[in-house]
């Protein structure tokens, strides 16, 4: 069972026992939550280094009001 691809971090299921979900991160510490429509980022050092470097990653102009979508049911 692949459990990053199969279940969504916006899940019920995963969001009251996010224990499996997190552990399945440290497998695949950079993953697309394809449901939620963003990465997750499930590595303490690879989250410090994506948060220093702004020039690679930022999320300016990528999202506005109108892009929010209602969470999953």
């Amino acid at each position: 069972m692949d459990l990053l691809r199969e279940h969504s971090l916006g899940d019920a299921e995963t969001q009251n026992d996010p224990d499996a979900y997190h552990h399945a991160l440290h497998d695949e510490p950079l993953f697309f939550d394809g449901r939620l429509g963003f990465y997750i980022v499930g590595n303490y050092r690879l989250m410090r280094e994506i948060l220093r470097d702004t020039a690679t990653f930022s999320s300016v102009g990528s999202q506005t009001l109108d892009d929010i979508r209602p969470p999953p049911k």
